[in-house]
Formats: structure tokens, sequence, C-alpha cells
């Protein structure tokens, strides 16, 4: 299970942390927001420790949505050292996850098999 992120913790889990650290705002009843959220847990047990994964509940957490412009589900952020570096909606392949992390991660991420 991830972590959780509200509106009262996000400087504190996000803004104030080092390295990267990937939001992915969600929904229960949206079926991409289930998609991405299994997505996400099989791409974290490939990469263990090398990228945060926090999630919040777009529904309940609106006005982090809105301070963040996200306006839709799923959605991803990714911010590097409390910066936001990349946005994504919808839907990506675990591969094309890696991708992008590898771009932005000091650290070598090994190659999905």
């Amino acid at each position: 299970m991830f972590e959780t992120v509200d509106r009262w913790n996000f400087a504190r889990k996000v803004l104030n942390s080092q390295g990267l650290i990937l939001l992915n705002f969600w929904t229960h009843w949206n079926a991409e927001c289930q998609r991405v959220s299994k997505l996400l847990h099989e791409f974290a047990t490939h990469v263990g420790d090398q990228i945060q994964i926090l999630k919040t509940d777009w529904d309940a957490q609106r006005k982090l949505a809105e301070e963040l412009d996200v306006y839709g589900v799923p959605t991803l952020l990714i911010f590097n050292n409390g910066k936001l570096i990349r946005r994504y909606s919808g839907i990506l392949t675990p591969e094309e996850l890696l991708n992008i992390i590898k771009k932005h991660n000091e650290r070598d991420l090994p190659a999905r098999e």
C-alpha cells in the first residue's frame, strides 16, 4: 500500500523531500485509476526504493488538486527534490513509466524484464 498525501501533509511529504516522488491522483470509482494503481504496485516491486510513490484521493482532496492544477484522473505528478518536473494524465505502460523515471533519476533503475 502506498502512503497517502493530503493538503495538510503535502509540503512535508512532497515539497520538503529529497529525491524522486511520484504522486498519483486517483479515485476509487474510475476504472483507469484502478489500472494505474495496479501498474504502480507492479512498478514499485520492480524499482524498490529508488522512487517514492504516494497517492491522494482526488475526490477527497479537491483543494490540493486545484492547487496543483489537477482537473482529471488518473494524473501522475513527478517531483524531484520538491519541484514538480512532469505531469501525466491517463494510463502509461510500465515501460513508459520506467523510461520517464530513468530520465529524471540520478541512480540507474533496473531494466524491466
